[in-house]
């Protein structure tokens, strides 16, 4: 993604606060390390960052509050908890949002990632880019994860399992919200689909064979057979339909 900012060509030398929760060796904080020698080198050593890493400004929270007030400069921080302060942010925090690691890095380096970061100037902040911290993947021996209905019931997973219930909840509150403008609002619950990232998974066809046995169709969905039920969602065709889930999923999540 490119974004570009003002210096000023002031002589007037400038330190610019930093902060990162994260430790000294922390690849973003090494990051924010390198911007500062950078902005060194480019203003012939009259602008700088100082980094306070390690929570040396304050936890998260406190360090979003003091950027905004404009005693930090520039602050890295989660998803999660930027996103209480800009809302459009909660939308990145949602699972399941993302085919593969190419479908992410394309959505944030495209015109969606920079609306999302536009959306931070009307609450006080300039959104300057992401960081991509990896794929996160949860492994059990009880059974596959496909979705989080799948974590029902998994010891030291009820945040996460609540997510769920997070997602139905968010439909609610937005058919309410959204009914005057005409807008409905459904979730779709999908099951196993056969796409390049599960394949990736899930490498070692014996483990697809056990994936697909558990179930009752016996078999993965196929992408358009997902996608056409959201289509019909959005159509006229489901005009009374709204604050609805939609499980396509060949009957895991039922049976």
């Amino acid at each position: 993604m490119s974004r570009s900012f003002a210096v000023s060509t002031s002589a007037v030398a400038r330190e610019f606060r930093a902060a990162d929760t994260q430790s000294e060796d922390y690849p973003t904080v090494q990051a924010l390390n390198y911007m500062s020698r950078m902005i060194m080198e480019r203003s012939g050593g009259r602008h700088q960052i100082k980094v306070f890493h390690s929570r040396q400004l304050g936890e998260e929270k406190e360090t979003i509050e003091q950027t905004r007030a404009g005693a930090i400069d520039l602050n890295r921080t989660n998803v999660a908890l930027i996103g209480t302060f800009v809302p459009a942010m909660n939308v990145l925090a949602m699972p399941f949002l993302f085919r593969s690691i190419e479908h992410l890095q394309k959505v944030l380096d495209g015109p969606i990632g920079n609306e999302i970061l536009d959306s931070f100037e009307p609450y006080g902040f300039v959104g300057l880019a992401f960081y991509d911290s990896g794929a996160r993947s949860i492994y059990n021996n009880v059974r596959p994860v496909r979705s989080i209905a799948d974590i029902k019931g998994f010891p030291a997973f009820s945040v996460y399992a609540a997510t769920k219930a997070a997602v139905r909840s968010f439909a609610r509150s937005w058919t309410t919200d959204l009914k005057a403008r005409g807008i409905r609002v459904n979730v779709v619950s999908p099951g196993p689909i056969d796409t390049p990232l599960l394949n990736g998974t899930f490498s070692n066809p014996d483990d697809m064979k056990v994936l697909a046995s558990t179930i009752v169709m016996g078999r993965l969905g196929r992408p358009d057979e997902l996608a056409k039920p959201v289509v019909v969602l959005a159509s006229d065709d489901a005009s009374f339909i709204t604050s609805a889930e939609l499980y396509v999923d060949g009957g895991a999540a039922q049976v």
